[in-house]
């Protein structure tokens, strides 16, 4: 049985929860598949992704929220890239 993120929900149960046909929700859940696969899908270079970091380091949840629906990424996704950033960024420097 297929899953839906971002709780991994049966596609069966999101279909009763939200009142559309588990077919119909199979062909999107395909279709944005195929889009994010496809050539017009963004790479998010290493540069691209610090600067979404610090481009929504000032955002309130939901500003950033709406943000990476905009962009196709999950806010934890997003998170993500801000805890390898500052992993990257090593030990405190002596001072």
């Amino acid at each position: 049985m297929a899953r839906l993120p971002p709780e991994s929900s049966l596609v069966e149960i999101v279909s009763r929860e939200v009142g559309v046909s588990a077919s119909t929700l199979e062909r999107w859940r395909a279709d944005a598949l195929a889009i994010a696969a496809g050539a017009g899908a963004r790479r998010w270079t290493p540069a691209a992704r610090l600067e979404a970091v610090i481009a929504t380091a000032v955002m309130d949840a939901a500003t950033r929220s709406s943000w990476c629906r905009e962009q196709g990424l999950y806010p934890t996704e997003l998170e993500a890239w801000k805890q390898a950033a500052v992993t990257g960024l090593g030990e405190p420097w002596p001072g």
